[in-house]
Order: structure tokens, then sequence, then C-alpha cells
């Protein structure tokens, strides 16, 4: 509500890293909390673990399979 732009990336990181790590060093645990950023409004659904690292092996192995060969031809 202030107004102010976002800090760009890095500095928003950083900013919050300092915070955090200020607020452990002074054992003040209620300030403490997960940073979950603005991406978290972009979740439309919630996986099990499994089924998210099934799909990451899906997409690594079509990569490395299909898609790196390709790009490698082109590029030839």
């Amino acid at each position: 509500e202030s107004g102010l732009d976002p800090l760009p990336f890095p500095m928003q990181a950083v900013l919050s890293s300092a915070l955090a790590s200020s607020f452990y060093d002074a054992e003040k645990g209620e300030f403490l909390s997960p940073f979950a950023g603005q991406i978290s409004g972009l979740i439309t659904q919630i996986k099990p673990a499994a089924v998210v690292l099934e799909e990451m092996v899906a997409e690594t192995v079509d990569i490395l399979a299909r898609r790196l060969p390709n790009e490698v031809e082109a590029r030839a």
C-alpha cells in the first residue's frame, strides 16, 4: 500500500534473506515465516511430490532424448 515499486531481482531475495538471518540470530522465531513470493499466485493445483518428480523425470527424458539432439542437429 506504500505505492513503492517492488525491489528488482535479486534484491528482494537479498533483503529477505538478511532479515530472516537476523531474526534467526536474535532468536525471534515469531518473525520467521516461509517466503512464498509473488509466484505463489500462479499455483492452480496441489500435486503429490511423487507426481511432480515423475513429471520432472519425463520432461528431462524428453529434453535429453528428443529436443537436445534436434537442437544439436539444427546447429550443425
